[in-house]
């Protein structure tokens, strides 16, 4: 899953997602040509890797749900639950 948060609201698909893939979606944030303020990385939840994540500037976070197709509820709800919660609770990442 990607999530893109632009201006604090999140729009997300699982690196899985046939419908929007992630490589499409990076394709349209360089086109925004925004300053990576974090390298490209992985993000856990509890001791495994939930996904991969990259900031831009511009409140822009930009993160992949492993396993997951373009619906992320029905394929990691674990995953989404938590970054959904990290993404309410202010967190500056995942």
């Amino acid at each position: 899953m990607a999530i893109s948060y632009i201006i604090g609201t999140p729009s997300s698909h699982g690196d899985h997602d046939m419908f929007v893939s992630y490589l499409a979606t990076m394709e349209w944030i360089k086109l925004l040509n925004y300053t990576k303020i974090e390298k490209w990385r992985p993000w856990f939840v509890g001791d495994q890797i939930a996904g991969y994540a990259i900031r831009y500037e511009h409140n822009l976070l930009d993160a992949t749900f492993r396993g997951s197709g373009h619906t992320v509820p029905e394929y990691t709800p674990i995953e989404g639950l938590e970054a959904y919660r990290r993404w309410i609770d202010g967190s500056d990442s995942l």
